[in-house]
């Protein structure tokens, strides 16, 4: 149950990191 609890952080954090990621790049081709 812990695990599960780790896992799914991680995998929210990452997808959390990604999307922003995204918004980024596409700012700076949108302002760049």
């Amino acid at each position: 149950m812990k695990w599960l609890g780790i896992q799914e952080a991680y995998v929210l954090s990452n997808l959390c990191y990604y999307t922003f990621e995204m918004e980024l790049a596409q700012n700076l081709a949108y302002f760049g």
